[in-house]
């Protein structure tokens, strides 16, 4: 999957119009939309995944925390037994907003949401290359005097 840092050197590259080949630059619209949209359709689905692992996770720290989980599961897990008591659910979310694992998974969906921002923005701008591009092409005629 794409790096925010490496999808922002490409567009750095691709968004480069050469006004002296017009009609090369109209023909890489499509792929240019075909490039970005696969970016986001990956990252989409990585946000999806991180919201998936988190409400899993978040499930699961929650009985963590309430003291449900049977030593079994918690060395599954690799984890040991929280001993505080905590009483109620709504006391239980001071620990899960603060759980290093679950902070770790919010960051990588923001990660994915940013990555998903930008390549909606380059996507606009995709869009609108069509009108930019024959934009040049009357400012060209106007000036030849055509």
């Amino acid at each position: 999957m794409m790096k925010l840092d490496e999808i922002l050197q490409n567009w750095s590259n691709d968004s480069i119009i050469d006004d002296s080949k017009i009609n090369n630059e109209i023909i890489k619209i499509p792929q240019l939309h075909a490039k970005y949209l696969r970016i986001l359709n990956d990252h989409k689905m990585g946000s999806l995944r991180c919201k998936f692992d988190y409400d899993k996770l978040k499930n699961l720290k929650t009985e963590y925390y309430l003291g449900h989980l049977d030593k079994e599961t918690l060395d599954d897990l690799g984890w040991e037994q929280f001993d505080i008591k905590v009483g109620t659910k709504n006391n239980v979310e001071r620990f899960i907003s603060s759980d290093d694992q679950l902070i770790k998974l919010l960051q990588k969906k923001s990660y994915h949401d940013q990555v998903i921002s930008t390549c909606e923005q380059i996507l606009n701008e995709i869009k609108n290359r069509s009108w930019q591009l024959k934009t040049l092409v009357d400012y060209n005629k106007f000036l030849s005097g055509a």
